[in-house]
């Protein structure tokens, strides 16, 4: 196929090559066209952001996400909470996802956004006035502990668990309940307990000998352009989540 015809004194096209020159030029349009409307969409923030993660994380979050989308009136949100296995979202499609744990691989993109604080606690209702060690209490207790992305929430490189775990549950405010029903000793976010602690329905155990943390992650899909919206409020969230949970675990 020909698309150019020489002569000694010109090149010129033959008609084969006008069409072929036609038909890049249009697409060579269509490309700068597509490549300003991401730009510009990159820069704008406005749309839709649908955003997973755990309930209990949306509940600390609320207020924070709620002044963002008053700063930002042309956002719109969409909230879920994600299925037992966060790898059933990986065909889904999502903007931004909350994650607590160690994160599996993936193709996913996991940006640590701030530390959760756990640590073990006991009903004062679960002594029935017996003064027992902390030692004795989890030696003989049954084990309560939430799962985060498919993990036991345990201090298991200091606090080996000699047993499975009776109550295995996702959400801490369950968690929390059955605990201070004194129906186990628990595994507890800090930002959960403090209130009970303060209420006098629960105690620390071994003053915090085996306090940890699990890092919150802000996830999302692999990919070069990451639109300027997500950017914008996983900034937001990285500045100020960490601050009130300082605040709530205090």
């Amino acid at each position: 196929m020909r698309l150019l015809e020489r002569t000694t004194r010109s090149l010129t096209l033959t008609e084969v090559g006008e069409v072929f020159l036609h038909q890049a030029q249009q697409i060579l349009r269509q490309v700068e066209e597509t490549h300003r409307q991401i730009t510009k969409s990159q820069g704008e923030y406005s749309g839709a952001l649908t955003l997973y993660g755990a309930e209990y994380l949306f509940d600390l979050c609320s207020e924070q996400v709620s002044d963002f989308f008053e700063r930002y009136p042309a956002l719109s949100l969409t909230l879920h909470s994600y299925p037992e296995n966060p790898q059933d979202l990986m065909d889904k499609r999502f903007d931004l996802m909350l994650m607590v744990g160690e994160q599996p691989d993936s193709s996913f993109i996991a940006v640590p956004l701030a530390k959760l604080h756990f640590d073990l606690y006991m009903g004062v209702e679960g002594t029935n006035g017996h003064q027992l060690s902390d030692e004795a209490l989890l030696n003989n207790m049954p084990i309560a502990v939430q799962e985060t992305s498919m993990q036991q929430c345990w201090p298991h490189a200091r606090l080996p668990l000699l047993r499975p775990p009776r109550y295995s549950v996702q959400s801490p405010r369950l968690l929390t309940n059955i605990v201070v029903q004194g129906k186990a000793i628990g595994c507890l976010p800090v930002v959960f307990a403090n209130h009970e602690v303060q209420q006098g329905r629960l105690k620390a155990l071994f003053d915090g000998k085996y306090r940890f943390a699990q890092t919150i992650y802000g996830v999302y899909h692999s990919r070069r352009y990451v639109p300027a919206k997500v950017k914008l409020l996983l900034e937001d969230i990285r500045q100020h989540l960490p601050v009130l949970l300082t605040q709530l675990e205090a």
